[in-house]
């Protein structure tokens, strides 16, 4: 027998039988309309006996919502039950404000007054001061594991030039000027404004400082990044199943093993 629970929402479900205590939907076939965000929140996750509520756990089902009132999702209970009760645990509670990613662990750094996304860190509008990278959590002093800056979007603007051997910080002027370089991590010269940038993969980030063509390198640190991301920029999130485990910077690999629902050797899969 199927029950049919038409939902536009994340879902847990429990469904106990009126004989016992026992949760007859456990671990039983289940199926939806569609899946939201790829394969995230397929449909056995409403019946996995886990009723973690939070979307960036992802312990829940979620049927696409662009289906509206057409979505709908069912659990096929192998037999004829007198059913007892229907528990459906909903999925709409979400980070709160200013913190995102997997269990909502960051919080992101944007202008005063705005939020960001709880599952991608994107801010409204452009980081504030001299932050960038995701949810506005990189600092513009730093690589991070870029060693040569070749993916560096941050906001420095300024080189240090060595002259009868003093050192003194010179302000870049816009990449538009210069006709030469068009490869940017940004997009652009436009995009990529006056900023160091290493278009030509010197050993590090670099700017014009003159007409002239004069130019010289910007200096900034390449560290690792904050816990819970890695990779280049720290695009990504760590998913070890330990419960204090951060993951290797570089490359993303947990010493134990992957959470729950992810997979590979960096725990990325679901």
């Amino acid at each position: 027998m199927g029950v049919v629970v038409c939902v536009n929402i994340i879902i847990s479900v429990f469904i106990y039988y009126v004989f016992c205590s026992g949760n007859v939907a456990y671990r039983k076939t289940a199926s939806q309309v569609s899946y939201a965000w790829g394969d995230k929140f397929p449909a056995d996750r409403a019946v996995d006996g886990n009723v973690d509520q939070w979307r960036s756990h992802e312990h829940c089902a979620l049927p696409d919502r662009g289906q509206g009132k057409n979505a709908w999702w069912q659990v096929d209970l192998g037999g004829i039950f007198d059913i007892l009760r229907v528990e459906i645990y909903s999925g709409n509670n979400k980070c709160k404000p200013r913190y995102f990613g997997w269990q909502c662990q960051f919080e992101c750094q944007c202008r005063v007054g705005e939020t960001c996304n709880d599952v991608t860190g994107k801010c409204p509008s452009d980081c504030p001061n001299k932050l960038w990278g995701v949810g506005c959590l990189l600092s513009s002093d730093n690589y991070y594991n870029d060693p040569r800056g070749i993916n560096y979007m941050g906001k420095l603007a300024h080189a240090t030039h060595h002259e009868s051997g003093a050192r003194t910080h010179v302000p870049c002027i816009p990449w538009i000027e210069q006709m030469n370089h068009n490869t940017f991590p940004d997009g652009g010269r436009t995009e990529a404004a006056n900023y160091c940038r290493n278009p030509d993969n010197y050993t590090s980030t670099w700017c014009y400082y003159n007409s002239k063509l004069n130019w010289a390198y910007c200096k900034l640190d390449n560290i690792y990044c904050v816990t819970g991301r890695f990779d280049v920029n720290c695009k990504k999130e760590c998913h070890c199943s330990g419960a204090t485990e951060d993951c290797q910077k570089k490359n993303g690999g947990c010493q134990t093993e992957c959470a729950p629902h992810f997979r590979g050797s960096i725990c990325q899969g679901a």
